[in-house]
């Protein structure tokens, strides 16, 4: 069974967008660049991780 590529990409990018989301709600710049890392963090390893369980 092929994985489906585009549904994959669409959960990366429903993740990275609810990360800005956080960031952009916070009130301080420090805690929202903070959160920005974190969540570009989150979103490459979660890339890596799905990318990993399609072989």
């Amino acid at each position: 069974m092929e994985p489906d590529l585009e549904a994959i990409l669409r959960q990366i990018i429903r993740r990275i967008g609810n990360e800005l989301l956080e960031a952009r709600d916070s009130k301080q710049k420090n805690q929202r660049f903070e959160v920005f890392e974190e969540g570009r963090n989150m979103a490459y390893f979660e890339m890596l991780d799905s990318l990993n369980n399609i072989g």
